[in-house]
C-alpha cells in the first residue's frame, strides 16, 4: 500500500519499461493504485498482466503533466476505485498496441451529478489516447471511456479487422468530439413507441452500458422535456430499463436518458406519440338547431381537464368549433356546439395535432329568426357633437341555426327641416364576425335626430325583429378666437412690423384678420387694415 502509487512512481522526465511479470494487488490513498507519471515521464508496460489494484484518482494509473504510458500486448483487467482505471490528463499520451482493457469498474455507484467515473479510460485536457484496430476496450463499470478535450485516434490494421476491433474504434470515434464528462452511453431505442393517451410501461434500450460481473446496475434517470419517467431507484440491466409514460397527448415526444448523472448519446432522437383520437358516438344523436351541450363518446381524448376547459384538444360539428370544451377522461368529452342545421353532419376531434373521425351528428329542427341584441353607436351614447359620420356596430345574438346573409340599417332625419323624411338605407362597410357588422352614416345635419332600425336576415330567409335607437347630433355653439403676437415699431421710418401668431379658432374657421391703428390716445379710428385669411 502507499500514498502516491504503491508500485511505480515515475517524474520528471524519467522513462522506465516494465516488460513481462505481474502488476498486481497494488493500493493507493490518493492518484494511481499502481502507477503515476508525471512531468514527462514515459513508462511502457510489455507483456504484463496488470489486475486487481485499486486507488483513488485512477484504478492502476495516473498519466499527467505531459507525459506518455504505453500498453503493449498487456492485460488490464479486474481492477477497481477512483474516476477510471487509467486516467490521461493535462496533454499526456496513452497508446495502446494490441491491448486488452476489460471488466473493470469503479469502487461504488456514482449518484446524479457527481463528475465521470467511467470505469475504463478517462481522458481530458488536451491529451491523446492512440489504439491500434486489435486492441479491446470492453466490458468496464459503468463506461467504457469518458473524454473532454481529448484527441482520439485508432490505426486499421490491413486486410480488415475483427468484430473486437471494429468495435473498439467505433466506440473511440464516436465519444472523439464529446463534450465535457460525456460517456459512451447512448439512447438506441424504445418499446413501444405508441402509447394509449392513458400512459402505459415501456422498455429503453441504451447502447454503452452494462453492469458489472458482481451485479452491480446503472442509475438511469429518463426525462420527456422536464418531467422524469423514472423513479428515483431506476437502474439499467444488460442496458435495458423500464420507463413509465405518465397520460399525455400528442406525436413526437424525445426522450433524453441521464446514465449515472451524465447525458446519454442519440445519434437519432427516440420520440414516442400518443394514440390518434377517435370518435363513436354521441348524445344527443340529434342537435337542435340553436345548439347545444354535445357529449362525445370515443378514444384518445386525453387526461381529464377537470372544471378547466381543456388544452390540446379541440371538436367541431360539421367544422364549426364546439366550445368550450372539457375532457371528462380518456373517451368522452363535453363541448357546446353551435347553431346550425342538416343531416350527417362531421363530428370530428382533434388532440395533439391528430384528428380523430368516426361519427355524424344531425341538427333537425326548422330554422328560426335570429335576434338582434343591439345597434351600437361609437362612441357611445344618444346625444353627439354634430360630426359629419357615425359609426355603429350591429350585433346578432343567434343566427336562427343557420349562417347569417345580410344585415340592414336604415335612419330618418327628424327636428329638422326635413322632418320625417326618410334618408337612406345602409348595408355594411365591414363584416366584423359571423354576428357582427360595422356600418356608417355620413352627411349628419347639426342640431337633428336621426331614428335608426336594424334588420337582419339568415340563409334561411328569416328575417330577424327590427331594433329601433333615436340619437341627436347637437351643433356646439362657437367660442371668441384667441389671439396673440408682437408688435415693433421703431425698426423702420413711418412704419410698424406686426407679428400674430395663428389664432385658436373657437370652433368655426378663421376667416380674416382685421389691425386698426390710430394717431390719439382715445383711439379714434383713423384706418383699418383687413387681410383675408385661407387657413395658409
Amino acid at each position: 500500500n502507499g500514498y502516491v502509487a504503491s508500485g511505480i512512481m515515475a517524474f520528471d522526465g524519467t522513462t522506465l519499461t516494465m516488460v513481462g511479470g505481474e502488476l498486481a494487488n497494488n493500493a493507493a490513498s490518493d492518484r494511481g493504485g499502481a502507477l503515476v507519471a508525471s512531468l514527462r515521464a514515459s513508462v511502457s508496460l510489455d507483456q504484463v498482466s496488470v489486475v486487481n489494484n485499486a486507488g483513488t484518482t485512477g484504478a492502476v494509473a495516473v498519466v499527467e503533466l505531459a507525459s506518455s504510458l504505453t500498453v503493449k500486448r498487456t492485460l488490464v483487467a479486474d481492477n477497481t476505485g477512483g474516476d477510471a482505471v487509467i486516467v490521461v490528463v493535462t496533454g499526456s499520451r496513452l497508446a495502446l498496441v494490441d491491448a486488452a482493457i476489460e471488466n473493470n469498474r469503479v469502487s461504488s455507484m456514482v449518484s446524479v451529478g457527481v463528475p465521470d467515473k467511467p470505469g475504463g479510460l478517462r481522458c481530458s485536457g488536451g491529451s491523446t489516447i492512440e489504439s491500434d484496430a486489435v486492441s479491446t476496450l470492453t466490458g468496464n463499470w459503468p463506461y467504457n471511456l469518458a473524454c473532454a478535450s481529448c484527441n482520439i485516434s485508432v490505426a486499421v490494421a490491413d486486410g480488415g479487422a475483427s468484430a473486437a476491433s471494429v468495435n473498439l474504434a467505433s466506440t473511440l470515434l464516436s465519444t472523439s468530439r464529446c463534450d465535457e464528462a460525456r460517456a459512451t452511453a447512448s439512447v438506441a431505442a424504445l418499446f413501444p413507441l405508441e402509447f394509449p393517451t392513458t400512459g402505459g410501461t415501456a422498455s429503453l434500450w441504451l447502447d454503452g452500458v452494462r453492469g458489472s460481473a458482481d451485479g452491480a446496475e446503472l442509475f438511469v434517470a429518463v426525462f420527456v422535456g422536464s418531467q422524469r419517467i423514472t423513479n428515483a431507484g431506476a437502474t439499467a440491466v444488460a442496458g435495458a430499463v423500464e420507463v413509465e409514460i405518465t397520460p399525455g397527448i400528442g406525436t413526437g415526444h424525445v426522450l433524453r436518458a441521464l446514465v449515472e448523472g451524465h447525458d446519454a448519446a442519440q445519434p437519432w432522437p427516440v420520440a414516442f406519440a400518443f394514440e390518434r383520437p377517435f370518435v363513436s358516438g354521441t348524445n344527443p344523436a340529434s342537435l337542435s338547431s340553436r345548439g347545444e351541450w354535445l357529449t362525445v363518446y370515443g378514444g384518445g381524448f386525453g387526461p381529464s381537464s377537470g372544471e378547466a376547459e381543456a388544452k390540446g384538444v379541440s371538436a367541431a360539428v360539421n367544422s364549426l368549433p364546439c366550445e368550450p370544451l372539457f375532457v371528462v377522461d380518456d373517451g368522452e368529452l363535453r363541448c357546446l356546439a353551435g347553431s346550425g342545421w342538416g343531416v350527417n353532419l362531421p363530428v370530428t376531434v382533434v388532440v395533439g395535432a391528430q384528428l380523430g373521425l368516426g361519427a355524424s351528428i344531425s341538427q333537425a329542427g326548422v330554422p328560426a329568426a335570429p335576434d338582434v341584441v343591439e345597434l351600437a353607436v361609437v362612441p357611445p351614447g344618444s346625444v353627439h357633437e354634430a360630426p359629419s359620420a357615425v359609426s355603429m356596430v350591429l350585433s346578432v345574438s343567434n343566427a336562427g341555426g343557420v349562417p347569417m346573409q345580410s344585415f340592414r340599417v336604415e335612419y330618418e332625419e327628424t327636428g329638422c327641416y326635413r322632418n320625417g323624411a326618410y334618408v337612406a338605407d345602409l348595408q355594411p362597410t365591414e363584416t366584423l364576425t359571423s354576428t357582427q357588422a360595422a356600418f356608417t352614416i355620413d352627411g349628419l345635419s347639426a342640431g337633428c335626430s336621426y331614428d335608426l332600425r336594424a334588420f337582419v336576415i339568415n340563409a334561411a330567409d328569416f328575417e330577424g325583429p327590427a331594433t329601433a335607437r333615436s340619437d341627436v347630433f347637437v351643433a356646439v355653439p362657437p367660442t371668441p378666437p384667441a389671439l396673440s403676437g408682437t408688435i415693433a415699431g421703431d425698426e423702420w421710418p413711418n412704419s410698424m412690423y406686426i407679428l400674430l401668431n395663428a389664432a385658436t379658432t373657437g370652433g368655426a374657421p378663421i376667416t380674416a384678420y382685421t389691425v386698426s391703428y390710430s394717431k390719439s390716445a382715445a383711439f379714434t379710428t383713423e384706418a383699418i387694415l383687413t387681410i383675408e385669411w385661407t387657413g395658409e
